[in-house]
């Protein structure tokens, strides 16, 4: 039994979009990045393609189409790699907290995952904003690739937090922001892995019955 509160419960109106034909063959087959079954009060606070939950009113850049899903859960929640992968980025700022991204080469994935425990990272920094397609660094399938981190932002007074939700997070708002990208495999790989050929995650992870 999934315990999904607040928006969460919004998740069959957000599977829409399109997948290259290269990846039609793992359509609802990727692992979801937390433990489903074990997580208290998971809110799927904000959808691809809608504003900012966090912050609605927020201008350019940061009033962009959400590029990915946020997912609410306890400080300290695992966070886990959907897919065997290259980390190919390790960086560290006041908002994102820990941003790790992921180079899933047999699918040509990229995955990112933001706001992660900047205390206890999976490899050594990668500071250069460049990502390191050829990093050592790999890391299989269904293991934890970090933990939320703590959100140093209570969410804005003008936030419509669902009623259950508030009930239980108050206005903090941890969580992991996840997104999956396409990397063309006929293409040259960028220098940066954000904003390439962003897909909607909950095409690719499995599909939910709740």
């Amino acid at each position: 039994m999934i315990n999904f509160i607040g928006r969460s419960r919004e998740y069959n109106d957000h599977l829409e979009g399109e997948v290259p034909k290269d990846l039609e063959r793992l359509v609802h087959r990727l692992r979801w990045p937390i433990y489903l079954e074990s997580t208290p009060n998971i809110h799927l606070a904000c959808y691809f393609g809608e504003k900012n939950y966090a912050n609605p009113r927020a201008q350019f850049p940061y009033d962009m189409p959400h590029p990915g899903l946020d997912i609410q859960a306890n400080q300290g929640t695992p966070i886990l790699l959907p897919t065997t992968g290259r980390i190919v980025k390790c960086k560290v700022d006041k908002i994102g907290g820990l941003t790790v991204g992921v180079y899933d080469e047999e699918n040509n994935l990229a995955y990112v995952f933001a706001h992660l425990d900047a205390r206890q990272p999976p490899c050594e920094l990668i500071e250069d904003t460049h990502t390191k397609w050829n990093s050592p660094y790999f890391l299989e399938a269904g293991k934890p690739i970090g933990k939320i981190g703590k959100w140093n932002y209570e969410l804005p007074d003008f936030v419509n937090i669902p009623g259950e939700v508030l009930a239980i997070y108050g206005r903090e708002f941890h969580h992991v922001h996840f997104e999956i990208m396409y990397i063309n495999p006929r293409q040259k790989k960028p220098r940066f892995i954000e904003g390439v050929d962003t897909l909607n995650p909950l095409l690719l992870l499995q599909k939910l019955k709740y």
